[in-house]
C-alpha cells in the first residue's frame, strides 16, 4: 500500500519530512564466573533506520498522510561455539486520511507493524495489521455522536503460532444539557476469533455515565455525584484451547516511590486509569540520573472490594528491546486497607508486548481490594541502560484470565457505581462545614457494598502564625466481610513563625467495628522545613503510628526523615540524609514478632567548578531488617570542553560499589559529536565498562559511530 501510494502520480506531496539514521557498532565482552569458566564474545552491528512522511492537503479540511519507518539491524556474533549472524527488521508503514470541520469529522487509517528475526537460516516474525475508521458529529447544544470500527489482525509469518482477528464496533455519545449535568453513553460490539485455538468470543457491552455538580447560596452548599452502569454479555464458543480475558474496572489508580513496600499507603494517581495510554502517569522506570531516586516504584489499583485477578498490565510510552524489558523484576503485593501489604509473588521477567508497548504480569489467582506491582528502576549494569533514561508508565489495568473451556457458553454481567457528596457551610469564622458522602458498588458478582459518611470539618487561622484544621466523621459501610462502623478523626496544627520556618503537627486516628470485632489505629507526624542560613536548608519528619486489627495483631511504625542541604558556594552543594522507617507486628494470630523496615544514611556532594566540568560523589549506608547491612558508593565526573560549539566533546566516568553483593561497576565513556548543520550530525562514542561481583567478572568494550540526517 505504501509503495502504491508513493508511486501515484496524481498530485505531488505538499510536504515531506523524515530522517535517515545509521549506527555502526563493535562490542567485545569477556566474562569469567566464580568457578573460573571464561567466555569471550565479540559482535559487529549495523543499524539502518529510515523514516518518511508525505502530506497532502487536498482541501482545507482534508489531509492525507502516507508514511512509515523501516529499520534493519544486522548483528554478527563470534564466540567459542562459532560465528552467527542475526538480522532483525522492523517495518511500520501507514496511511491516514482525515476530514475535520467544526461539526463533523471522519478518519480512516491503515497501520502495519511487522517484526522479523532471521538467524541460522531460519526466519520468524510477527505482524499486526490495524484498520481504523471513525465518523464523528458534534452539533452545537445537541448530543455528539462518534462511530468507530477497528479491525486488528495478529499473526506470525507462517500463521502457526498466532492467527487471530479482533473486530470492535462502538458508538459513543456525549451530551451536556446544562453546565451542571453531563451524560455519556458507549455501546460496543466485539468479536475475537482465534483460528489456531478454534476460539470465538462475542461480546456486547453498554456503558452509561451521569455526572452532576452544582452549588447554591454563594457556594455555601455544594453537591456532586456520578453514576456509572455497565452491562456486558459474552458468548464463548470454544472447542480447543485459548483463554478468555475479563477486564476489571478499578476505582482508583495508586502509586508511590518507597523502599519499604510492606508499609504505608499509596497516594491516588488518576492518570493510571484514565484510558490514555500515551500520556505519562509521572512514574519513570528508566535509568535514574546520578544522585537520582533509585527506590522502587509502586504501581497499584484500588479494586473497590474483594475482586479475583491474576494479571496486571502496565503500559509504557516506548518500545523496549528484550534486554531492557527482561531486566525488570515485579513483586506483587496485596492489602485489605492500603496500609499493611503482603508480598504474594515475584514475576521475572514479565512478558513485554512490543506492538502494544506494555508489560503483562501474570501470577496465581488473588482475591483482594488493593493490589500493587513493585519494580525497581532500570539498573545501571544492564546493557545499553544509558540509552533509556525515560521509560514512562502511562496506564495500568487488571484482568482475570480463565480457560476458554471453563468460560464456554453465554454469560452476562451488570455492574453499577455511585459516588455522591454534599458540603454545606455552617459557619464562616471559624470555617465549619458539614460533609456527607455516599459510595456504592455492585459488580454483579459479589455482594453489593456501600459506604455512607457523615462528618464535620473545621478550619481556623488564629493569627498569621498559627492555624488549625480538624475533622471528625462516622462511616457506615457494608463490605464483603460484613457491616462495619468506623469513626475517623484528625487534627493538624500549622505554625509559620517566619517565612524561612514552617512546622506542621498532624494527629489522626480511626476506630471501627465489624461483626462484633473491633480494630483501631492512631498516628502522629511532625513536619518541619527551615532555611537556617542562606544556602543552608533543613527538613525534618518524625512520625509514629499504631494499629490493632480485628485478629488481635498490633502493628507499630516509626518514621524519621531528616535532610540537610548545604550550598557553601554556587558551584558546590552537599546533601545529608537520614531515614529510619521500621514496623513491628506482634500478638493475635502472629506467632512471635515480625519486623520490617530500613535505616539509612546518605551523603552526596556535587561540584561544578566550571560550566563544562561536573563532579559527583555519594555514599549511602543501609540496614534492611530482613536482608542485613550494605553500603553503596558512587562517584562520577563529566567534562565537556567545547559545550557550545559545533564540535562537542564529552568525557564521563562512573564508579559504583554495593557491599551486599560485593559488586563494583566502572564505566568510562568518551564521546565526540559534530553538528554539521542544524539537521545533520555525526557522533563517535566508545565505552569501557568493568563489572565485578562475587559471582562473575565482566569486561565490555564498545565502539559506536552514528549519523542522523533530518529532512
Amino acid at each position: 500500500m505504501l509503495a502504491a501510494a508513493l508511486a501515484a502520480d496524481s498530485i505531488p506531496a505538499q510536504e515531506a519530512n523524515g530522517y535517515l539514521e545509521l549506527i555502526v557498532g563493535h562490542d567485545e565482552v569477556r566474562t569469567e564466573d566464580s568457578a573460573g569458566r571464561r567466555e569471550d564474545r565479540q559482535s559487529d552491528s549495523l543499524l539502518q533506520r529510515y523514516s518518511l512522511d508525505l502530506v497532502w492537503r487536498l482541501y482545507p479540511n482534508l489531509q492525507v498522510v502516507v508514511g512509515g519507518i523501516f529499520e534493519r539491524d544486522a548483528v554478527t556474533l563470534e564466540q567459542e561455539l562459532g560465528k552467527s549472524r542475526t538480522t532483525q527488521r522492523k517495518i511500520r508503514p501507514y496511511i491516514t486520511a482525515a476530514l475535520q470541520t467544526a461539526m463533523y469529522s471522519a478518519t480512516t487509517a491503515y497501520y502495519r507493524n511487522q517484526d522479523e528475526l532471521s538467524t541460522g537460516g531460519l526466519t520468524a516474525g510477527a505482524v499486526q495489521e490495524i484498520y481504523n475508521s471513525t465518523v464523528g458529529w458534534r452539533p452545537e447544544r445537541l448530543p455528539s455522536l462518534l462511530v468507530r470500527f477497528i479491525r486488528t489482525n495478529d499473526f506470525d509469518l507462517d500463521r502457526r503460532i498466532q492467527d487471530s482477528t479482533t473486530d470492535t464496533l462502538d458508538l459513543v455519545s456525549e451530551y451536556q444539557p446544562a453546565d451542571f449535568l453531563q451524560l455519556y453513553y458507549r455501546g460496543a460490539r466485539e468479536n475475537f476469533d482465534d483460528r489456531l485455538s478454534d476460539l470465538l468470543v462475542r461480546g456486547t457491552s453498554h456503558a452509561g455515565r451521569v455526572t452532576y455538580g452544582d452549588s447554591w447560596w454563594d457556594q455555601r452548599v455544594q453537591a456532586g455525584g456520578e453514576y456509572n452502569v455497565n452491562y456486558r454479555e459474552t458468548e464463548v464458543l470454544a472447542s480447543g484451547g485459548g483463554e478468555v480475558v475479563t477486564v476489571l474496572f478499578p476505582l482508583r489508580g495508586l502509586s508511590d516511590i518507597t523502599d519499604t513496600p510492606d508499609l504505608g499507603a499509596l497516594v491516588p494517581n488518576p492518570a493510571l486509569i484514565d484510558g490514555d495510554r500515551t500520556a505519562s502517569a509521572v512514574i519513570n522506570l528508566g535509568l535514574p540520573p546520578l544522585g537520582g531516586d533509585e527506590r522502587p516504584r509502586n504501581i497499584g489499583l484500588d479494586l473497590a472490594g474483594g475482586v479475583t485477578l491474576n494479571t496486571l498490565q502496565v503500559w509504557v510510552d516506548r518500545e523496549l528491546p528484550p534486554e531492557i524489558a527482561n531486566s525488570f523484576s515485579w513483586d506483587i503485593y496485596t492489602s485489605p486497607d492500603n496500609l499493611a501489604w503482603v508480598l504474594r509473588q515475584t514475576v521475572f521477567p514479565a512478558d513485554f508486548r512490543v506492538f502494544e508497548k506494555r508489560f503483562e504480569i501474570r501470577f496465581a489467582d488473588l482475591t483482594t481490594r488493593y493490589v500493587k506491582a513493585v519494580v525497581a528502576p532500570l539498573a545501571r549494569s544492564v546493557t545499553d541502560a544509558a540509552a533509556f533514561p525515560d521509560i514512562l508508565v502511562t496506564e495500568c489495568s487488571a484482568a482475570l484470565r480463565t480457560s476458554a473451556m471453563d468460560a464456554r457458553g453465554r454469560s452476562s454481567r451488570t455492574s453499577q457505581f455511585l459516588t455522591s457528596s454534599v458540603r454545606a457551610r455552617i459557619l464562616n469564622h471559624p470555617s465549619l462545614d458539614y460533609e456527607w458522602s455516599y459510595f456504592a458498588r455492585d459488580d454483579g458478582v459479589g455482594p453489593a457494598i456501600y459506604t455512607l459518611s457523615n462528618g464535620l470539618s473545621l478550619r481556623h487561622a488564629f493569627n498569621p502564625v498559627y492555624s488549625l484544621a480538624a475533622r471528625v466523621a462516622r462511616e457506615d459501610s457494608r463490605e464483603t466481610e460484613g457491616n462495619r462502623v468506623t469513626y475517623l478523626y484528625s487534627t493538624s496544627v500549622r505554625a509559620v513563625p517566619y517565612q524561612t520556618l514552617q512546622n506542621s503537627l498532624v494527629f489522626s486516628g480511626r476506630s471501627s467495628e465489624i461483626n462484633g470485632e473491633s480494630s483501631n489505629g492512631a498516628s502522629v507526624f511532625l513536619y518541619s522545613t527551615a532555611e537556617l542560613y542562606r544556602g543552608v536548608n533543613a527538613n525534618l519528619g518524625l512520625g509514629y503510628s499504631a494499629a490493632t486489627e480485628a485478629n488481635g495483631v498490633r502493628t507499630e511504625n516509626t518514621r524519621v526523615n531528616a535532610q540537610t542541604t548545604l550550598v557553601p558556594h554556587r558551584t558546590m552543594a552537599l546533601n545529608l540524609l537520614y531515614q529510619d522507617n521500621t514496623g513491628t507486628s506482634r500478638g493475635g494470630t502472629l506467632a512471635g514478632e515480625r519486623r520490617v523496615g530500613t535505616r539509612a544514611g546518605q551523603a552526596s556532594l556535587t561540584y561544578r567548578p566550571l560550566s563544562t566540568l561536573y563532579l559527583f560523589f555519594s555514599y549511602r549506608t543501609e540496614h534492611v531488617i530482613r536482608f542485613g547491612d550494605r553500603f553503596i558508593r558512587n562517584y562520577s565526573m563529566s567534562w565537556s570542553p567545547f559545550r557550545d560549539g559545533s564540535l562537542q566533546v564529552l568525557f564521563s566516568y562512573d564508579d559504583a560499589y554495593q557491599s551486599n553483593t560485593e559488586s563494583q561497576s566502572r564505566i568510562f565513556s568518551p564521546r565526540v559529536r559534530w553538528n554539521i548543520t542544524e539537521r545533520w550530525y555525526a557522533e563517535l562514542a566508545c565505552q569501557r565498562s568493568d563489572f565485578d561481583s562475587a559471582l562473575e567478572t565482566r569486561k565490555t568494550d564498545s565502539l559506536t559511530g552514528s549519523m542522523r540526517i533530518l529532512f
